[in-house]
């Protein structure tokens, strides 16, 4: 989802709009009441404020934002159960060996907010991610975090090739969940 328009306040507490909170949580627990596996994500805001790859781009400020935005969402949601996932953020933008190095460090800050946040999240299922979620960047680059989280760390990749076939089985997979229904 996105947050970046639902984030009122400035540095260093960067609130996100409690109504905008209680929404996704709400929603949250409509998937998980129905027993669905549910994953929140940082997703557009890749490349509206967290695009690292901009020349201007301010590593700084994006870090502190990251951080901010990631704890208030492990607080908003530490008590759901396990069924519910955390992912940093969506296919972030990285083209070279510094990017891929601050996509790790993305990984690193996230998972410290969410511990820091309590509840649940210490044991909460996190779907990491590499330069971009880009498959062989990822296996060339990703680096594990370091610290001391015990987190079950699955790693996330995007392929979208061929294209054809991708879609196919997405509509497939959509048209077989509605028939369940």
């Amino acid at each position: 989802m996105t947050w970046h328009y639902h984030i009122t306040g400035q540095s260093p507490t960067w609130t996100v709009d409690p109504k905008w909170l209680q929404r996704v949580s709400d929603v949250v627990d409509m998937t998980l009441k129905r027993g669905f596996y549910t994953i929140v994500n940082v997703h557009h805001d890749s490349w509206i404020w967290a695009d690292i790859t901009k020349p201007d781009a301010n590593i700084t400020m994006i870090e502190e934002k990251f951080y901010r935005l990631w704890l208030q969402i492990g607080q908003a949601l530490g008590c759901k159960s396990e069924h519910l996932a955390f992912e940093p953020i969506n296919e972030p933008p990285a083209s070279t060996p510094a990017h891929y190095a601050q996509i790790d460090k993305f990984n690193q800050i996230f998972l410290k907010a969410i511990n820091e946040a309590g509840e649940f999240n210490a044991r909460r299922v996190v779907t990491l991610v590499g330069p971009s979620q880009d498959g062989e960047k990822t296996s060339l680059w990703y680096k594990p975090p370091t610290g001391n989280f015990s987190n079950p760390v699955a790693i996330q990749y995007h392929y979208y090739s061929p294209c054809m076939f991708s879609r196919v089985l997405i509509l497939y997979g959509i048209k077989h969940l509605l028939k369940e229904r």
